[in-house]
């Protein structure tokens, strides 16, 4: 089967250098059946016999539109270039009826995986608050990536997201049906993503810890993503799949020594936004030690002259205390976490 597939593969690529034989390629489609879901509902796609000239027919999905939503051309010439893990590739496009798509097969839909009670792959962590897996992360980042090209879904939801299980693994794909090329807008999804993201948790009946909310909500604020985009200069997908939450305890390490160094900005700018972000700010719990610890530290350095008013002094005091750990004395280490990773705690706390 895979060895037809891979034929399939050459021919529709040199049909597709020429726009007009599109449809001749499609020469065979015979309805087979309509597939159960994983919930045991019928599922939203047709199974077909699909063939091409010279070659076999192989099974191969269809997704039909209707009077109230149509599948056309332009979707289909604006995604057929666009490749993603998680976006179902299209192979072709048919004009019966209110449009097609033939795509591979699916073994059924997100909302019938999770209606079935099969959430694990979606979400993690004990409790009724749970995070996003990093295989929904890379769902969720999809549809930035498709906003940098300006390819905008019109409509989206629950229904268009599909489960291909690949050697007992599930893994999620997104079958777009209504996209349109238009201008980079950050937070023109964050209505359709919002109430997606809300359906999935309606169904699994959990809610979403902080750490996975933020991470949302830098997907889809504008105002976030233009700051992330405009000041580190850098595409917000990337910044999205570098996202903390998933950081270990190196990368937190690096990335106060970095921040410290100026290697992603000029130096004042650093200096400027950590001061005004109003996120990162001195410890003023009146029972948390680490901040007499660290004035402390401090005097004891002597030549370290550090004004607790202003945050960035704060970044660069941890640093040097991850830079002369060891030299420490022992009362400091302790009150410090015990360890450069126990500091790393400390700070989170």
């Amino acid at each position: 089967m895979d060895k037809d597939k891979e034929q399939y593969h050459q021919v529709y690529e040199e049909h597709s250098k020429n726009e007009s034989s599109k449809d001749a390629v499609l020469t065979e489609i015979n309805i087979s059946d309509r597939p159960m879901d994983f919930d045991g509902s019928k599922l939203g796609l047709e199974t077909h016999m699909y063939g091409m000239a010279g070659l076999s027919p192989i099974r191969m999905m269809v997704k039909k539109g209707n009077a109230l939503c149509r599948i056309s051309s332009e979707t289909y010439g604006l995604l057929r270039g666009f490749r993603h893990p998680n976006l179902h590739p299209i192979e072709n496009y048919s004009t019966r009826g209110h449009g097609w798509f033939i795509v591979p097969c699916v073994s059924g839909s997100l909302k019938g995986w999770m209606n079935s009670q099969n959430g694990s792959s979606m979400f993690q962590g004990a409790g009724q608050k749970k995070d996003i897996t990093p295989q929904f992360r890379a769902m969720l980042i999809l549809f930035n990536k498709l906003s940098q090209k300006s390819l905008f879904p019109k409509t989206f939801g629950i229904w268009d997201c599909y489960i291909k299980v690949v050697s007992g693994v599930p893994k999620i794909q997104v079958l777009l049906t209504d996209v349109q090329k238009r201008h980079f807008q950050p937070g023109a999804m964050a209505e359709k993503m919002q109430e997606f993201i809300t359906e999935c948790c309606r169904i699994l009946r959990i809610d979403l810890t902080d750490n996975s909310k933020n991470f949302i909500s830098y997907i889809y604020d504008p105002a976030k993503a233009r700051h992330v985009d405009q000041d580190l200069s850098v595409p917000l997908h990337t910044f999205l799949e570098r996202y903390p939450d998933s950081w270990t305890f190196i990368d937190k390490e690096s990335y106060v020594f970095n921040i410290v160094s100026g290697h992603h900005m000029p130096w004042h700018a650093v200096l400027s936004r950590i001061n005004n972000s109003g996120v990162i700010r001195w410890p003023c719990n009146d029972d948390d030690s680490v901040v007499q610890e660290l004035v402390d530290i401090n005097a004891l350095g002597g030549k370290w002259k550090k004004n607790t008013e202003y945050p960035f002094e704060y970044i660069q005091q941890c640093r040097n205390c991850f830079k002369h750990f060891q030299k420490l004395p022992n009362t400091n280490q302790q009150a410090l976490g015990g360890s450069p990773q126990g500091l790393i705690q400390r700070m989170e706390q």
